[in-house]
Formats: structure tokens, sequence, C-alpha cells
């Protein structure tokens, strides 16, 4: 019964004209969505390129290009910077961004020093909370620090975020560091111990 009043308002007859109707319009969708997957594709590839080309690796002790789909399926590409030592024992102007295919990015500003990574400021766009996006950049610093000879990772929770503090205060401790806040809750720190590297 259905099928038949489908067929009546799509000006069909007959089952069979029904089936062919229905096999089409998969076909084209499925077409339309190869087309632009492809098009994405050579976006993403495109821009994985111009990310390299203004970058000297000859300057940087560490750099890298690694894909991340966040939880509402954007692509992101997520860089990390970590220039040569300035003195033996501190790397300044470390970062690692996450890029979208539109160019909106979210920061993590670090520097290093002997065994400690200082998270200097972290930045994600409003609308890009939520999505993993944060988290996955902490998870890149902490990933990459027991490389870096990095047993802790601290930060300075500053009086100009107050407003935002609870945000913030959850942000940091969904990702497992502790907090540490001021009697007024104005300023603080946050701390997390990273395991040395297993021995292979």
């Amino acid at each position: 019964m259905i099928k038949k009043l489908i067929a009546k308002w799509l000006g069909l007859y007959t089952e069979e004209e029904f089936h062919m109707t229905v096999q089409d319009r998969c076909r084209e969708l499925r077409q339309k969505m190869n087309k632009e997957r492809q098009e994405n594709m050579e976006i993403i590839a495109q821009q994985a390129m111009d990310l390299f080309r203004y970058r000297n690796p000859l300057h940087y002790r560490l750099i890298s290009v690694l894909p991340f789909i966040s939880k509402r399926n954007i692509f992101y590409w997520v860089i990390t910077q970590i220039p040569y030592r300035e003195r033996d024992d501190c790397h300044k102007n470390c970062d690692i961004y996450a890029i979208d295919t539109s160019d909106n990015r979210a920061y993590l500003y670090f520097e290093i020093t002997k065994t400690r990574a200082e998270i200097v400021d972290i930045v994600v766009l409003r609308w890009q909370r939520n999505q993993g996006v944060g988290s996955h950049l902490l998870a890149t610093l902490e990933q990459l620090a027991p490389d870096l000879g990095v047993g802790e990772i601290t930060g300075w929770l500053s009086p100009a975020d107050a407003d935002n503090r609870s945000i913030q205060a959850a942000f940091y401790k969904k990702n497992s560091y502790t907090i540490k806040l001021s009697p007024d809750e104005k300023n603080g720190s946050i701390k997390k111990s990273i395991p040395k590297k297993k021995d292979v």
C-alpha cells in the first residue's frame, strides 16, 4: 500500500518502475558523494603540501603533520613544531596546532625547560569545543614528551581567563591534570606527570 502511494506520488505506475527509480536515485547519490570525497581529498592533499612549503625542516628538532578527525567528523591536520634548543636546556616557541580545511585553527603553545614542558597558552575556538580537539592537542604533547626528555607538563591559569575557570578546570580534569586554584579562583596552576619511556 505504502509503495503504491509513493509510486503514485512519484508518477510511477508499476513496482518495477518504482524499484528502478530508487536504484537510479541511489546511484546518483553515490556518484555525488564519491565526487565530493575526491574533491575534499584533493583539497586536503594540497593543504598538506602548503603547510610544509614555508617551513625549513633544518630549523626544527621536530616537525610533523598528522591527520585527525574530530567527534563531529571534521578533518584536521595536526602540526607539531619544536625548534632546536636556544640554550642547552630550553626549547622556546614550540607549538602544536590543528587546522581544518577552512583554515580554522586551534593552538597549544608551550616551552620545554630541562625535563618540564610548560603550557603557555591553549586556544580552541568556541565552535570547536566538545569535539576532542583540545584534548587531542594535549594528548599529542603527552605522547611526544618522553622522547623529548620531559617528565612533567605544567601550566598557569591566568586571571584573564577567570570568567571561564569552571570550563578550564573541567577540561584539564577530564585530561587527568592536577589543578590548584587560588582561594578566589582568579589564577591557578595545572600539572601532570609523564611516565618515562619504556625500553623496548
